[in-house]
């Protein structure tokens, strides 16, 4: 199927925050985000296809697709929506979400990310967290949830993560330990994870922002501070990397991971 002069418009919109914001739709680049995609329950609107790119994997893809509707492109066309520089020459288009509600559960483990600003790194995180089985809290003023950057670095997981987007990250700390969830916040002056005994049923790991680490309105909250120790040599580790690590160490504690 062909789309409209008025259709591709709308489409190159897409490529800004704003715009995809007043549409309520979001693009997704590539096979394996589109995979995930489809296996989610996001609703997939279109899929447009720039043949002249398509790799083998995204030809033996496209044959595999039923029930969505593919429209074709130029190799023009379609560059002018594209935002991977090397394109696989797939792009999906599907609504946005609200992320205003999380459940809490026995056994519960969340990841509170306060503020990052840089996209790449929270796609990082949010694939941590679903790898891990936790849960995120993201603060409004971190990276847009649906740029490509933070849909491309999670690997399209953003789609089976459990998110809660919130205005203000220590009032939700606030209801966190109401709901009896142990608050710690990850800084390399903590306690060594590897040397907590007894770990509680249901924890919030706070990460901070990549530069500033943890705000002093969001220290106050913590009911512990834990680090993983490394190397002399090293300072410190990125936020998502640290991140991480401490997610897994704490989920397999936990139980989570078995």
């Amino acid at each position: 199927m062909d789309l409209t002069r008025n259709e591709l418009k709308s489409l190159r919109k897409l490529s800004t925050k704003k715009g995809r914001r007043e549409a309520g739709k979001f693009p997704v680049e590539g096979v394996r985000c589109i995979k995930e995609l489809l296996s989610s329950d996001y609703a997939c609107k279109m899929l447009i296809v720039c043949r002249n790119l398509l790799s083998e994997t995204g030809h033996d893809f496209l044959d595999s697709l039923r029930g969505v509707p593919v429209y074709e492109l130029n190799t023009r066309q379609f560059n002018q929506i594209a935002n991977e520089k090397s394109s696989q020459g797939l792009i999906a288009v599907t609504d946005a979400k609200k992320f205003d509600t999380i459940e809490f559960e026995a056994g519960e483990l969340l990841v509170v990310i306060q503020k990052m600003s840089d996209p790449s790194n929270l796609g990082s995180i949010i694939r941590s967290a679903v790898a891990f089985g936790a849960g995120l809290i993201i603060g409004s003023e971190s990276a847009e949830l649906y740029s490509p950057k933070v849909i491309s670095a999670s690997s399209g997981y953003l789609f089976k993560a459990k998110i809660k987007q919130v205005e203000a990250i220590p009032g939700e700390l606030n209801s966190l330990r109401e709901h009896s969830i142990a608050v710690w916040g990850a800084d390399n002056t903590g306690e060594d994870i590897g040397k907590i005994k007894e770990m509680p049923s249901r924890i919030a790991l706070v990460i901070g922002h990549e530069a500033f680490g943890l705000a002093d309105d969001v220290a106050r909250k913590l009911d512990k501070i834990v680090r993983i120790p490394i190397s002399a040599n090293v300072d410190s580790l990125s936020a998502p990397v640290a991140g991480s690590i401490l997610l897994q160490r704490i989920s397999e504690r936990m139980g989570i991971l078995k």
